[in-house]
C-alpha cells in the first residue's frame, strides 16, 4: 500500500487539488498547484493539459499543449487547442507588429512579423507588411517574391517587384565620369516605401485580396469597384417626406401670393388668370385700360420676378424628389425668396382696396406674411439637418475586421454574409478569425475552405479541408467542397 507521504502520493494530491481549483475557477491557485506537479513529474499529461487552461499568456498555453502532444501525439483535444492557440498567437503578433509600425517602432514590428513567417511561411498578411518594413532592397525582394508565390495573380506585387529589380539594376550600373564630383561615388538609392504604405493591409481588395492603391476606383486584378455609395438620407423616409411636403407648401404659397397680387393690381377685374396672360403678352382678353392700370400698380418686372420664384420652387421640388445635389442650394434660395416675397406682400397689401372689410384685409396680410416667414425659417432649420445627409457619398471598402463583430459565431455569420455578397477577401478575413475561436466546429472550416476556393488559393483550401476532415469526416459538405476544389483546381 503506497505511503501517503511518498513523493508520488504528494504529486497525485497536488494534481487533484489543482484540477479542483481549475474547475472552481480559482486560476491562480490552480496554476500554482499544477506548476508544482509538472516540476515533480514532467510526464504528467493531465497536469500539462489542465495547466494549459489556467496559464495567462498564449505562449505559456502553447508550451503546455506542446508537452501534451509530446506525451501523446494522438491527443485530439490538444491538437485542436494548439492549432487555435497558434492561430491567435500569430494574429496577436501581426496586430502588434502593425501597431508598432504605425507608431514608428519599425524594428519591433519587424521582429514580431518575422516570428509569424517563421511559424507560417504562407501568411500573406505578415509578408505584405514585412515588404514595407524591411530595410534593404534584397530583403524587400525576398518578401515580394514570397508574396507573388502565394498570390501569383497580384499585379500590384508583380509591378512592385519589377520596379525593385529595375532599381537594383540601375544602381549596379557604373555612373558616367562627368556625373559624379571628384572623389565621390555616384549612388542610386532605391525608393523607400512611404510611411503611408504601412496601411497596405487596409487596401487589399475585399473581393480577391489583391493589393490595391488607396485611390484606385476599381481593383486592378479583378476589376470590381472599390468604392460604395452611402446615402444617409435614403434611410430617413420621414425626413424626406417632410422636405417634400414643405417644398410643396412653398410652391402653393407662392402661387397664392402671385394670384393675390394680380387680384390687387386688377382692382375690380375678377379674372386674375386672364390678367396673367396680359402680363405675359398673350391674347387680348383684358381691356387695354385695365391692363395699363394693372401695370402701373404691379410692374411687370415684379410679376416676372414672382413667376420666376414659382418656377424655381417647382424645379426645387422636382430636384428634391430626385435627390439632385444642386437642389439643396436652390432650397436655400427658396428661403431667401420667401423672405423677400413676405416683405413685398406686406408692403403692397398695406392699403389694398379689395372688396373685403379692412379687418379681413389685415387678416389676409398677416396670414400671408407670417406663412412666408415661417416657411423660410423652417427651410433654414431643415437645411442644417440636411448638410451631411443629402449628398451621395462614396466610401472606400477597407480590408478590415468589422469592429462591431466579436466572438467566433458572430465572425462566422459575418464571414458567410460577405461570401454571399461576393466579398470573398473579407469573408476569408473574418472566417480565419472565426476558426481560431471555434476549433471544434466543422462549419467554420467548411466556410473558410469555400472562401479560399473562391479566391483560387487552393493550397490553403486543401489545408483547411484536411482540418475539417478530422472534425467531420462523414459530413456531406466535405465531399461537396472536395469535389469543388478538384474541379476549380483542375480548371485553373
Amino acid at each position: 500500500m503506497p505511503d501517503d507521504r511518498s513523493p508520488a502520493a504528494n504529486t497525485a494530491g497536488l494534481l487533484r487539488r489543482g484540477i479542483a481549483a481549475a474547475k472552481a475557477g480559482r486560476q491562480e491557485e490552480a496554476q500554482a498547484l499544477l506548476s508544482q506537479v509538472v516540476q515533480q513529474d514532467e510526464r504528467s499529461l493531465p497536469a500539462w493539459l489542465w495547466l494549459s487552461a489556467v496559464v495567462e499568456s498564449l505562449e505559456e498555453r502553447e508550451l503546455c499543449l506542446e508537452n501534451v502532444l509530446t506525451l501523446d501525439p494522438q491527443h485530439q483535444a490538444a491538437r485542436r487547442g494548439l492549432r487555435q492557440v497558434r492561430g491567435r498567437l500569430q494574429q496577436q503578433w501581426i496586430e502588434a507588429g502593425l501597431e508598432a509600425a504605425r507608431a514608428g517602432q519599425r524594428e519591433e514590428a519587424r521582429t514580431l512579423l518575422s516570428r509569424v513567417v517563421e511559424r507560417d511561411e504562407r501568411n500573406l498578411e505578415a509578408w505584405r507588411a514585412l515588404s514595407v518594413l524591411v530595410e534593404g532592397p534584397q530583403q524587400r525582394q525576398v518578401c515580394l517574391e514570397n508574396l507573388l508565390a502565394l498570390v501569383p495573380g497580384d499585379e500590384a506585387v508583380r509591378e512592385a517587384l519589377a520596379d525593385l529589380r529595375a532599381q537594383q539594376e540601375r544602381a549596379a550600373e557604373p555612373a558616367p565620369p562627368e556625373a559624379a564630383p571628384p572623389g565621390e561615388a555616384a549612388l542610386v538609392e532605391p525608393e523607400a516605401p512611404s510611411e503611408a504604405s504601412l496601411d497596405l493591409q487596409d487596401y487589399l481588395c475585399p473581393y480577391c485580396m489583391a493589393q490595391t492603391r488607396e485611390r484606385d476606383p476599381v481593383c486592378p486584378s479583378c476589376g470590381r469597384p472599390l468604392w460604395v455609395r452611402s446615402d444617409a438620407w435614403g434611410h430617413s423616409f420621414s425626413r424626406m417626406t417632410t422636405i417634400l411636403v414643405l417644398q410643396s407648401a412653398c410652391v402653393i404659397l407662392l402661387v397664392i401670393g402671385l394670384l393675390s397680387l394680380l387680384a390687387y393690381a386688377g382692382a375690380g377685374f375678377h379674372k386674375p388668370l386672364s390678367l396673367a396672360q396680359a402680363y405675359l403678352g398673350i391674347g387680348d382678353a383684358v381691356p387695354a385700360d385695365i391692363a395699363a392700370a394693372a401695370f402701373a400698380v404691379l410692374p411687370r418686372w415684379i410679376f416676372f420676378a414672382l413667376l420666376g420664384m414659382v418656377a424655381h420652387s417647382l424645379l426645387v421640388l422636382a430636384g428634391l424628389y430626385l435627390r439632385w445635389p444642386p437642389a439643396l442650394y436652390m432650397f436655400v434660395l427658396n428661403a431667401v425668396g420667401l423672405l423677400g416675397s413676405g416683405v413685398l406682400i406686406a408692403t403692397l397689401l398695406w392699403d389694398v382696396g379689395l372688396s373685403f372689410a379692412y379687418e379681413a384685409n389685415a387678416l389676409v396680410r398677416v396670414i400671408l406674411v407670417v406663412a412666408n416667414l415661417s416657411m423660410a425659417a423652417a427651410i433654414l432649420t431643415l437645411l442644417f439637418e440636411l448638410r451631411g445627409d443629402f449628398f451621395e457619398q462614396k466610401t472606400r471598402l477597407l480590408f478590415r475586421l468589422d469592429r462591431d463583430t466579436s466572438g467566433g459565431h458572430a465572425l462566422l455569420v459575418r464571414g458567410r454574409d460577405y461570401g454571399r455578397r461576393g466579398l470573398w477577401g473579407l469573408s476569408a478575413l473574418h472566417l480565419r478569425r472565426a476558426v481560431r475561436f471555434l476549433p471544434d466546429e466543422a462549419e467554420a472550416f467548411f466556410a473558410l475552405a469555400l472562401a479560399y476556393i473562391s479566391l483560387q488559393r487552393y493550397d490553403e483550401a486543401a489545408e483547411v479541408l484536411a482540418e475539417a476532415r478530422e472534425l467531420a469526416p462523414e459530413a456531406p459538405q466535405l465531399a461537396e467542397l472536395q469535389a469543388l476544389w478538384q474541379e476549380r483546381r483542375g480548371g485553373g
